[in-house]
């Protein structure tokens, strides 16, 4: 029997990752916020930011309801997954910063952005690992 180092050298590191997003349109008000999403039922835990999870959607109706708060406000959105609140948000700040840990879920982020109909000039992504000050570079 072969032996291997690690894991890795069996099972290649994105075996599990499903990259079949698909576009979800959520309705604030009068405010559309398009976003792409994975529909699967589970994830790897470390891509739990590819699933648009309640809380996502609570927190979007809290920044709606408190727009004023955001009004040419920066605003950093920590362990954005899919991105959907401070995409919200960045119909009243005048900048957002979406940021993740997971390179799968910083690509899906700049997925739905080239999707978005929106100008999102005042939006970017970036790295962010918990612990990791490089991560920031």
């Amino acid at each position: 029997m072969d032996s291997f180092e690690s894991e890795e050298e069996i099972i290649p590191s994105d075996f599990f990752v499903n990259r079949s997003y698909q576009k979800e349109r959520y309705v604030f008000g009068d405010i559309f916020q398009d976003v792409l999403c994975s529909k699967a039922a589970s994830t790897d835990f470390d891509l739990t930011g590819q699933i648009v999870w309640p809380i996502s959607q609570y927190m979007a109706w809290l920044v709606y309801h408190n727009s004023l708060s955001f009004k040419n406000k920066s605003v950093v959105e920590l362990g954005a997954g899919c991105g959907l609140t401070g995409l919200l948000c960045s119909h009243f700040a005048s900048k957002v910063m979406l940021t993740d840990g997971s390179d799968v879920v910083l690509d899906l982020l700049n997925q739905t952005l080239e999707i978005i109909e929106d100008d999102k000039n005042n939006v970017q992504v970036m790295s962010l690992v918990w612990g990791n000050e490089k991560s920031m570079n």
